[in-house]
């Protein structure tokens, strides 16, 4: 059994309504309504294959992913693998800091030692220090992450 037809139809006209939205007078907003209906289309398909999925089935499932991407490199969007996109955020927050972050991670590691010894005061200080210089600690069960603060 494979993929429902008015589900594939929806997706093979995925370019074409692209195109008329961007024709009508360039309305990105409609057009990126297009791309995460299409998204969410393609997604919900991908679940709903069966196990084993048929190899047709997928390569229209990877055929519609390609086409997704190379309409949204049209306005700029996804030009660039999203582990890379997200360093490259991390450093751009990283040049507003007045921490490096080997301190930063020195810091967590002095906290979790003083965590360790239940020196609740120490541990304190150490959060609240990097509070102050931007940093926000979240603790969680494989271990101590941190992030630039968000205003």
């Amino acid at each position: 059994q494979g993929l429902n037809d008015t589900e594939k139809e929806r997706l093979l006209s995925l370019s074409e309504r692209f195109q008329e939205a961007m024709d009508n007078d360039f309305n990105t907003a409609q057009a990126l309504g297009v791309i995460f209906e299409s998204v969410k289309d393609l997604n919900r398909l991908r679940q709903m294959l069966p196990d084993p999925p048929a190899r047709e089935d997928l390569a229209f499932l990877k055929d519609k992913a390609a086409e997704i991407k190379l309409l949204c490199s049209t306005m700029g969007l996804l030009t660039e693998p999203p582990a890379a996109f997200l360093q490259s955020l991390r450093e751009q927050e990283l040049t507003s800091l007045t921490i490096s972050p080997e301190k930063i991670e020195e810091l967590i590691e002095e906290r979790r030692a003083a965590r360790e010894k239940r020196d609740w005061q120490r541990a304190d200080q150490i959060r609240d220090l990097l509070l102050e210089a931007g940093i926000e600690l979240q603790d969680g069960v494989a271990g101590t992450t941190w992030q630039v603060k968000k205003d």
